[in-house]
C-alpha cells in the first residue's frame, strides 16, 4: 500500500512569520548602525586620519626637545551633530583632549585629598576616585552598583601652569588675593567688572583652559612663567603631589623626569621651561 506524507498546515505561516522576524531583525540591525554610524565615523576618523592644526599657542612638553602638536578632532552629539574640539598630543596616536588632561590631575590631587584647604565654591557629582572613604564622604550608589561621590569645587590661592603632558606637569605659583577675589565676584552678583573677571579676561585665551569640574581656576599652559614667588608642582603621572619648586633669579631650577627633565631658566619675564 502506498503512503503519502500529508503537508503540515501549520508549515507555511510558520515560515511566513520567520521571514517577517528576520526581515524586522535586519531592519532594526539596520537602524542601529545607522544611529550609531556618525559615533563610528568621529572614532574612525580621530584614530586614522586626526587632524594637525597650526597653532600660535605656546604648547607643553610632549618629549626632550619636542613640545606637544594641536589636533583638531570631531566630536558628534545629538544636539550639534559633528564639530570640531582642539586636542593634543606627542603624535596623531597619544593625543587627549586638553580638559582630560586637566581634570585626571585634579582628580589625582582630590584622591589623596590634596584640595582640602581650598575655598569651596560648588559641588558636583561624578565616580568615587577615594582608595578609602571617609566617614564624612556623601555618597551614593548607582543603578550598576558604582560609588558616586559629591565633591567640592575648589577655588585655589595658585595659579597653574600646565608644562608638560607626557608626562603631565604643572606648576604653581601663589596667588592668595584669589579666593577673596571669586567670592567678591559672587557677591557683586558675577559682575564683569569685578577683580575676578577683569584677572580671568587679562590672561590670554590661546593659553588657558576653561572651568574644570574640579576647579574654578583657569588653567594656564605653555613654557613661559611669569615672575611670582612661592612656586610648586605635582605630577599625576609621577604620583608627584605638591612640592616645593625653588624658582630664583639667580639660577635655574629642576625636575628630574623618567625620561629626561625639565629645567626652568630665568628669562626676562620670569622663567622659560625647557625639556631635555
Amino acid at each position: 500500500m502506498l503512503t503519502y506524507d500529508t503537508p503540515d498546515a501549520g508549515a507555511a505561516p510558520m515560515k511566513i512569520v520567520t521571514i517577517i522576524l528576520l526581515v524586522l531583525g535586519a531592519l532594526l540591525a539596520l537602524g542601529v548602525f545607522l544611529a550609531a554610524l556618525p559615533w563610528i565615523e568621529v572614532a574612525v576618523l580621530n584614530s586614522f586620519f586626526a587632524k594637525e592644526i597650526a597653532t600660535n599657542s605656546d604648547l607643553p612638553w610632549a618629549a626632550p626637545g619636542r613640545k606637544a602638536r594641536y589636533y583638531s578632532l570631531k566630536s558628534w552629539d545629538w544636539n550639534n551633530g559633528i564639530t570640531r574640539v582642539p586636542a593634543w598630543g606627542s603624535n596623531s596616536w597619544r593625543k587627549e583632549y586638553p580638559l582630560d588632561t586637566a581634570n585626571k590631575a585634579f582628580a589625582f590631587l582630590e584622591k589623596h585629598r590634596a584640595m582640602n584647604a581650598w575655598l569651596a565654591a560648588g559641588t558636583f557629582e561624578t565616580y568615587s576616585v577615594y582608595d578609602q572613604r571617609q566617614p564624612g564622604d556623601v555618597h551614593h550608589q548607582d543603578d550598576y552598583g558604582n560609588t558616586i561621590v559629591t565633591y567640592s569645587q575648589r577655588v585655589a590661592p595658585y595659579r597653574f601652569f600646565i608644562v608638560s603632558i607626557e608626562p603631565t606637569v604643572i606648576v604653581m605659583q601663589s596667588a592668595p588675593e584669589l579666593p577673596a577675589w571669586q567670592e567678591e565676584y559672587v557677591q557683586q552678583g558675577y559682575s564683569r567688572d569685578s577683580r575676578w573677571i577683569r584677572w580671568y579676561m587679562s590672561l590670554p585665551e590661546q593659553q588657558r583652559l576653561p572651568d574644570l569640574v574640579w576647579l574654578q581656576n583657569p588653567l594656564e599652559f605653555g613654557t613661559e612663567l611669569p615672575r611670582g614667588s612661592g612656586w610648586k608642582w605635582f605630577s599625576p603621572d609621577l604620583e608627584q603631589l605638591p612640592t616645593d619648586l625653588p624658582l630664583v633669579e639667580s639660577g635655574s631650577a629642576v625636575i628630574p623626569l623618567k625620561h629626561g627633565q625639565l629645567k626652568f631658566r630665568p628669562s626676562e619675564s620670569g622663567w622659560h621651561v625647557v625639556r631635555e
